[in-house]
């Protein structure tokens, strides 16, 4: 706890402020969906986790049938026990995680040799990218938010115990790398990431802002040549043993390393796939709510952008100091690794303005963002001309952000109303099912117009509703329309007009 004493005790007022604003800033910016229901597999979530005992929490471990990740189940058991399948808690807390990811953005890119302004910037941009609804609305995205979280603790307090000789930002380094395993599998990029760290900063004097150098006791430590060999082997080994416990433990419960059952796990990438998720990555803005000439727009600009950071940090590779190439130089192959858990949706599939399964381009959005400002600032710092208006060129993506947020999160307001409303007409149509009753329903959709809507989570809203476990709740396959249950009830919901139908009984 000192070292997080000493990084509280340097801050400013202000700075102490800045995470606070990062948060109002944040729920200012989702505030039409804090009242929204819990949404598609939230239910299922909510049941999965809350049903449990205490004593039973432990199941946490191995309760979705394709994952382990029991650290993001358990704030869903905590979630329960308090307030139930109520929705505004649960999006108080998805949104206040991606503020605490934004404030983490900061200090990590900070104290790695950013300037201040760089880092703020980044983290202002961060926590309004529009990529956000399905990673910050959904509940169910809840993994990634918590992934990218202690990620970027393992990341900045492994970096930090190099710095610092820090044995207690060392351990604690240990704590995040398995709470970020146990919240997604795609936390395992920190396998490249650490030796990346050592690579870009062991034996190093740390340049940060022109003022953190390591002290001469230190240097002669990192100058001792068995220092410089066994000290990044013997800390590399003992995540290492830690990377390959953790995969051990997914191959015993699930009986593969974890992913979706049955899914490719090799194939080619193609050009145009990649191509449309970067247009994706540098304008994401849904293509339900804005036109093509407006995302075309956007993807101009934010293009434009990226190409002049890029020409800058090879124009100027050598001006910099060695604090920021090495920042650079991390954030390229974070930027890389963050693909590769996804990389059948980036490069063969393709993430379209749909943002279906955008809440996959969670950590990327971050990279991306980063290099950007990094590349028009840091490389190009030293005018006080281009520092202006560079700057002003960056803030000028905020509003549009906002407004991107504000529009991509209304076919989450409208997935919300249809989930509010579907248990609710059922219950109105038939207030009293029997015991044991099957209940069909058909023409539900999972996913309309942006927005995940019932899939697994139909079955536990319903008893919700009723609040009886003995229903039997069973979603019919709206393509097979000949389907016609006879020893149920059957509903039929018709999408054009949100009403739902009683069409048959047993």
């Amino acid at each position: 706890m000192k070292i997080i004493g000493r990084i509280m005790s340097r801050h400013t007022t202000s700075q102490l402020l800045f995470p606070l604003f990062l948060l109002t800033l944040a729920l200012v910016a989702y505030r039409t969906i804090l009242n929204n229901t819990l949404i598609g597999d939230d239910f299922a979530l909510a049941s999965i986790a809350g049903r449990l005992s205490i004593i039973d929490i432990w199941q946490l471990c191995y309760s979705l049938h394709d994952f382990v990740r029991p650290v993001p189940l358990i704030t869903w058991w905590v979630q329960f026990k308090l307030f139930g399948f109520e929705g505004m808690p649960s999006h108080l807390i998805n949104v206040s995680l991606h503020a605490i990811n934004a404030y983490l953005i900061y200090w990590f890119l900070f104290r790695l040799g950013a300037h201040r302004m760089s880092a703020v910037v980044v983290a202002l941009l961060f926590v309004l990218t529009p990529i956000g609804p399905e990673a910050v609305t959904w509940s169910a995205a809840r993994f990634d938010l918590m992934a990218l979280m202690f990620v970027l603790l393992a990341m900045g307090l492994y970096w930090l115990s190099l710095r610092k000789h820090s044995k207690t930002a060392f351990a604690i380094s240990m704590v995040a790398t398995l709470l970020a395993l146990f919240s997604k599998e795609n936390a395992m990029i920190l396998a490249v990431l650490f030796p990346a760290i050592e690579v870009l900063y062991s034996g190093n004097n740390f340049e940060s802002n022109g003022s953190d150098v390591a002290g001469r006791e230190g240097q002669q430590r990192l100058a001792a040549p068995l220092r410089r060999f066994y000290g990044p082997a013997i800390r590399l080994s003992i995540f290492f043993l830690i990377f390959a416990s953790n995969l051990a433990l997914r191959y015993a419960i699930l009986g593969r390393l974890g992913g979706y059952e049955n899914m490719p796990k090799f194939g080619k990438p193609e050009l145009v796939p990649t191509l449309v998720s970067m247009s994706t990555v540098i304008s994401p803005l849904s293509s339900f709510e804005f036109s093509r000439k407006v995302i075309l727009g956007l993807a101009i600009y934010t293009g434009l952008l990226g190409v002049t950071a890029l020409a800058l940090v090879l124009w100027h590779w050598r001006r910099v100091n060695n604090a920021i190439r090495r920042l650079y130089l991390l954030m390229v192959v974070l930027l890389f690794v963050s693909l590769a858990p996804i990389y059948q949706l980036f490069f063969m599939m393709g993430f379209g303005h749909r943002l279906e399964w955008s809440r996959s381009l969670y950590f990327s959005t971050f990279c991306f963002l980063a290099l950007l400002v990094l590349g028009l600032l840091e490389f190009g710092w030293q005018n006080q001309k281009w520092q202006v208006g560079s700057t002003l060129a960056l803030l000028v993506l905020l509003p549009v952000y906002y407004v991107g947020i504000t529009h991509n999160n209304r076919p989450w307001e409208r997935s919300a109303a249809i989930n509010y409303s579907i248990p609710l007409q059922t219950q109105s149509l038939l207030p009293q099912p029997p015991p044991n009753a099957k209940l069909y329903f058909k023409n539900v959709p999972t996913w309309h117009g942006g927005a995940y809507i019932f899939s697994s989570g139909l079955k536990v809203a319903i008893q919700a509703e009723y609040e009886r476990e003995d229903l039997k709740v069973r979603w019919v396959d709206p393509e097979k329309t000949t389907l016609d249950p006879e020893d149920g009830f059957l509903f039929d919901y018709d999408m054009e007009s949100g009403i739902l139908i009683l069409t048959k009984e047993p």
